[in-house]
């Protein structure tokens, strides 16, 4: 019987809908050997029950770190998108990798901080930046594919690109 932490956990993420009650479950059950006296009569804990859903690839370090933090609807957006990683941060907001459920692909999803949610200013310059790079289109400009609010999040979906950050390029 896993402890009431670990049932927490386990629940929150079923919530989120990061995980599947089979998935929880499955990272429960035992695993053989985990001492080399036999199995380990230690309950598991939250860290172990994480670190088995992110071995197994159920969740990502980023998800089961939220998750662990009590945040796990946190990387759940407009019931679509869903936060895989953070890639970075700015005045403007934090963008993250997502998979777009919809569409099952990879996305660029950019948040406006929460600090500015009830700055009008911010939040008219966010949804002009969103129109604009929707306007654009050229191979060397990323896509614009969604904007919106939810929960009182506003949020832009772009393209994703594997590679390096032009902060890394402009170190190089």
């Amino acid at each position: 019987m896993p402890s009431e932490a670990v049932q927490q956990f386990l629940e929150q993420g079923q919530r989120s809908g990061l995980f599947s009650q089979a998935a929880a479950q499955e990272s429960i059950a035992p695993s053989f050997p985990t001492t080399s006296l036999g199995t380990s009569d230690r309950p598991l804990t939250v860290d172990d029950v994480a670190a088995r859903m992110v071995e197994k690839k159920v969740l990502t370090p980023y998800q089961a770190e939220e998750l662990r933090a009590g945040r796990g609807e946190e990387c759940q957006v407009a019931g679509r998108y869903c936060i895989l990683d953070k890639l970075g941060e700015g005045g403007m907001g934090t963008v993250y990798k997502a998979r777009d459920a919809k569409l099952d692909r990879l996305v660029a999803l950019k948040v406006l901080p929460a600090d500015r949610l009830h700055d009008a200013d911010a939040i008219a310059r966010f949804d002009r930046e969103a129109k604009a790079l929707a306007r654009l289109s050229h191979p060397h400009i990323i896509q614009a594919y969604d904007s919106g609010e939810d929960k009182g999040r506003h949020f832009l979906v772009m393209e994703y690109v594997e590679g390096v950050t032009l902060e890394q390029v402009l170190r190089q």
